[in-house]
This record gives structure tokens, sequence and C-alpha cells, in this order.
């Protein structure tokens, strides 16, 4: 073989090479290379601002917000209200976040943006639909994002994963529907409370928010400038209450936060049906907020509130300070005594001179015998 046929040779493979390169490889690869276009902000078609539905799924996990008057809610889990702040984080992150450029010539798998892996992200709103899919996160960086199932792995600055309630649990990540729950049962002001009745078994104690020589305050009742009610003790027995505490009973309940739903108790094992305690607070326009404290789990209480179609974790603190109402009624305070002043030492009487010594005689002498 001379050169010239081992020369043409080599280019008829360089050039075979090339076209099963070009022709064969994965679209994916060259999508993969590095463009303007995938520099500056992830999201340029759509107003974040105008969206009103979100829809994240990962694996077999699926969480839908839709946005309903002012609040966001869940339909996929029984229409609970989802947190509103969380929500905007999230928006607020996508809005946000800018691309410092693709990752090139690495298999998605890397960046947890495989089907099985990823989360699926479609924003909706004013008619428009946007999907992203999510990777995991770069520690002190951001997170990994793609357009498109074959558009450049981007990194971006923001921790998206991370707004989108992703999180670790037994060493895989996962979508936590939990994440985006609000777990607020009551918001109410702690001034608006006039009556608050506890029942311990077959035990009713009762204060009331009472006008001296008048009577407790009715609702929607006006008072006078210069009416100054007092929490007073009206079950079992009438005796002032101590405010600091009554106060404390109406600010727990009022402002209460579940620590989350009792989804995995079974409905027979949360004892309700035999509670060991109740709590009503009533409000100055009537309206009531009402608890039932079911089964007490080491640090967890679960509660029923009405108006709360599912029952929910609370912190026990929450039924200790509910309950505890021996210390409810106003200790009587001690009057001091008044401090004893120390008598002035009376002037010492001077001890009576001696008597002037008399004028003495003169011893006589006795002369000696002879």
């Amino acid at each position: 073989m001379n050169k010239l046929t081992l020369l043409l040779l080599v280019l008829i493979v360089g050039l075979a090479l090339f076209l099963i390169n070009f022709f064969v490889s994965d679209p994916r690869e060259k999508a993969l290379q590095p463009s303007e276009q995938d520099r500056g902000l992830l999201v340029k078609e759509i107003r974040v601002d105008s969206i009103d539905s979100i829809s994240l799924k990962k694996g077999a996990v699926a969480v839908d917000l839709v946005k309903k008057d002012k609040d966001w809610i869940m339909p996929l889990q029984k229409n609970r209200t989802a947190k509103t702040d969380r929500i905007t984080k999230l928006l607020a992150d996508v809005q946000t976040a800018y691309s410092k450029g693709p990752r090139a010539g690495k298999a998605v798998e890397t960046f947890e943006l495989s089907p099985a892996l990823r989360t699926e992200m479609t924003l909706a709103g004013e008619g428009k639909k946007l999907t992203l899919f999510v990777g995991k996160n770069l520690p002190e960086s951001g997170s990994f994002v793609q357009r498109d199932a074959n558009s450049p792995v981007l990194e971006v600055d923001k921790y998206i994963a991370t707004s989108a309630g992703i999180r670790e649990d037994k060493g895989a990540m996962v979508l936590d529907p939990a994440f985006f729950y609000d777990l607020k049962i009551f918001n109410d002001t702690t001034d608006d409370a006039i009556d608050v009745v506890i029942k311990k078994g077959n035990e009713v104690f009762r204060v009331q928010q009472v006008l001296p020589g008048k009577g407790p305050v009715t609702p929607k009742q006006t008072l006078e400038k210069d009416e100054k009610p007092i929490w007073w003790i009206t079950e079992p027995e009438g005796a002032l209450a101590d405010e600091s505490k009554v106060r404390s009973i109406c600010s727990t309940v009022l402002n209460l936060t579940g620590k989350g739903y009792a989804d995995e108790i079974p409905e027979k094992d949360r004892g309700f049906d035999k509670p060991s305690a109740r709590i009503l607070i009533r409000l100055k326009d009537g309206q009531e907020r009402s608890m039932t404290f079911g089964k007490i789990d080491g640090d967890d209480v679960l509660v029923n509130a009405v108006g709360k179609p599912d029952a929910f974790k609370v912190n026990k603190y929450v039924y200790d300070t509910c309950v505890k109402t021996e210390d409810l009624k106003k200790k009587e305070e001690k009057k001091e005594e008044p401090e004893k002043k120390e008598e002035a030492p009376k002037p010492l009487t001077p001890a009576p001179l001696p008597p002037r010594p008399t004028e003495q005689r003169p011893v006589p002498v006795i002369p000696a015998p002879k």
C-alpha cells in the first residue's frame, strides 16, 4: 500500500466518523453547547406576578397550588390552605433567578434532572404556561434547572429546589406537601376575648369580663370610656381572676399554629371520643373559638378545632397552659406591716455623786505603855 492510498483511507475513515457523530449522536448533546441565550434571567416568557396556578411533581408525589381570591389552596391535599409567604418566596426566586450559563458534557442524572429524579414545575397565568425542570441544589451557589428536556442544564443563583418544598428524607430528596401547609388554627386578637370556659371531665371553670356592680360584659356591648371591666371567675365560685394568666390562655388559643396535621393517626386512636379537656373563648363580636383536646402523646397533643375539618398536632405546653385553672385565682397580696421605728435611746440618768467625805477627826495617838 503506497502512501497516497494510505492517506486517502485515513481521510475516508475520518469523514465517516464525523458523519456518524453528526447524524447519530444525541441531539441533547448539541443543545448543551454554551450560548449567550442561556445566560441572564431564567424566566422571560411569563410575568411571575400574574401566576395563579403552580403544579409541582416529583416521582409519585404531586402538589397543586391554586390561587383563590387572596388565598392559595391545595386541591390534591383536601383543599387545605397553603402558606402565602412560601408561595411568594418560590415565585420571587423563579422571577429573579439568574443563569450563569450552561453545564455541558455531563449526563442529566448528575444534576438530578433525569425523569426519575427531577422536579417538574409548571407555572400558569393569563393564558400562558411555562414548565421548568428543577434539579439539585449546588452548595453555596444555587441550583440546576432546564427549560425543557432537551435544553442545556443551567446553573442559576437561587435555591429553587428548596423553595419548591424539596427536602431530604432517609437519604432521598422528596417533594413534601406539608412544606406548603398553612397550619394556623385561629388568628384573633387577645383583647377581643370576653368569656373563657374550660371543661375538664365534669368540672367547669369559667372566667368572664365583668363590670363591677353591673355584671358580665355581653357580646357587641358598647362600653363607656370610664367603664373598665375586670376578669372575674364566675364558676365554680366567684373570685377575682389573675388577669395576666387569663390573657396568657387567650393569647395561646387565639394565635394558635399547629405543628402538623394528624393524618397518620387513625380517627379511632385520636382520643376525641373521651377528650382530656375542652376550651371555648367568646369574643366581643359574639363569635366563638372552640377546641377539644384529644390524645396526649409525649410532647404532642391532638386538637380538634370547631370550623376546621382536620385534626392538628400542637405542642403540649398549649394543653398545660389552657387547663391549669388552679392558678387563675388572683392571690391576695400580703399587706406589709409598717416597719417599726427604733425608739431613740432614753437619756441615761446620771449616777448619784458619792457623798462628799466629812471632815475626819485625827486619830488619837495612844502612848505606848511604860
